[in-house]
C-alpha cells in the first residue's frame, strides 16, 4: 500500500485554532489505536459495510473500534490491516501499546506503600526522583505519548518543550499543570498529589 501525505495525520498547531478530528479524546490517554485504523480505513475507501463483513464483526462494532470507543482482538486488527493494504507488523506494534495500556491500574493498597513511604522523605532531590519516577512509568502505561500529541490532547493548552521538561528532565510544574497532563496519561491526582507536595516542598492541603 503506498503512502501520500493525505494519508498521514498532521500533529501541528492548526492555524485556524480548530482542533484536528483526529485529537479528539477516546480515552484517558493517547490512543494510538484507533487514529490508525481510522486513517487505513479512510485511505482504503472500502465502505463500511465491506470493511466490517471482511474484518468479520458487524459494521456497528467497526465504528466504535474506529472512534477508539473498543479495542478488538489482534484477529479483528490483523484482518482491517491486510484488507486495508496495510503492513499488519505496524499495526501490531499499536495494538500492543493499546493493550499496555488498557491494562488495570495499580492497587490503592500499592498506591497508599507509595504515599506512606513519603513520610521519611526529607530530602527534595529524592522526592523529585519519586515523582519523576512515577511520571515516567504513567506514561509508559499510557503507550508513551509523543510531547506534540500530548499538546494536541491538551487542545494545547499545554506545550511540547513543557511536556518534554516535566518528563524527561524532571522539573517539577504548578499543580493545575500536572492535573492536566494527569487527565491525559490517566494518571490519579489523589496518588500524586503528595508526591508533587514532597517534591515542590508544598505543605499538604
Amino acid at each position: 500500500m503506498s503512502s501520500g501525505p493525505s494519508r498521514h495525520y498532521s500533529t501541528g498547531s492548526p492555524s485556524d485554532g480548530t482542533i484536528p478530528a483526529e485529537a479528539e479524546a477516546t480515552g484517558p490517554a493517547y490512543n494510538t489505536l484507533a487514529p490508525l485504523l481510522s486513517m487505513l480505513a479512510r485511505a482504503s475507501e472500502i465502505p463500511l459495510q465491506d470493511l466490517a463483513r471482511r474484518a468479520r464483526c458487524s459494521p456497528s462494532y467497526l465504528s466504535r473500534i474506529l472512534s477508539g470507543q473498543r479495542v478488538p482482538s489482534w484477529a479483528i486488527t490483523e484482518r482491517l490491516a491486510k484488507t486495508c493494504e496495510a503492513d499488519p507488523a505496524i499495526v501490531r506494534k499499536a495494538w500492543e501499546t493499546e493493550q499496555l495500556r488498557r491494562r488495570p491500574p495499580r492497587s490503592t493498597v500499592d498506591d497508599r506503600r507509595d504515599i506512606d513511604s513519603l513520610a521519611g522523605v526529607s530530602d527534595r532531590a529524592q522526592a523529585l526522583r519519586k515523582l519523576a519516577t512515577a511520571l515516567r512509568t504513567l506514561h509508559v502505561r499510557a503507550g508513551q505519548p509523543t510531547p506534540q500529541q500530548i499538546c494536541v490532547h491538551s487542545r494545547w493548552r499545554l506545550q511540547a518543550p513543557q511536556v518534554t521538561a516535566i518528563l524527561e528532565r524532571d522539573e517539577p510544574c504548578d499543580w493545575p499543570t500536572l492535573v492536566l497532563l494527569l487527565g491525559i496519561l490517566g494518571g490519579s491526582p489523589e496518588y500524586f498529589r503528595p508526591l508533587w507536595q514532597a517534591a515542590t516542598e508544598h505543605p499538604p492541603a
